[in-house]
């Protein structure tokens, strides 16, 4: 759709590095995670690329500045949380533990 990658296009891009993180980001089969719809001022787009670095897009510096301030830890949980509640029927992870107790968790979390 041009409309809509027009707007991803002319967002501002980067790739954050968690790689001194205490744990991996986690991929799914539906990995692309939009905070909000794209017509939002403050949508953001993360994508895990790596189990240690993730694609960002936002289409304001002020939430891009918002975001460069969290720290790792805490966006790395938020994404991988996101992943597993978006995932549609699997999760990957690089190592089995303790990737695989906070996949089971979120999981049972989802069901209930």
């Amino acid at each position: 759709n041009p409309h809509y990658g027009n707007k991803i296009f002319s967002m501002r891009w980067w790739v954050w590095d968690f790689h001194n993180g205490p744990y991996d980001l986690l991929l799914c089969d539906n990995p692309c995670i939009f905070t909000s719809g794209i017509k939002d001022t403050n949508c953001t787009i993360a994508l895990p690329i790596s189990p240690q670095k993730a694609f960002m897009a936002t289409q304001s510096d002020n939430v891009a500045t918002i975001m460069r301030r969290q720290r790792p830890r805490d966006l790395a949980m938020r994404i991988n949380e996101s992943l597993v509640n978006q995932a549609r029927v699997r999760v990957y992870a690089r190592t089995q533990l303790p990737a695989r107790r906070f996949i089971e968790n979120r999981i049972k979390m989802r069901k209930a």
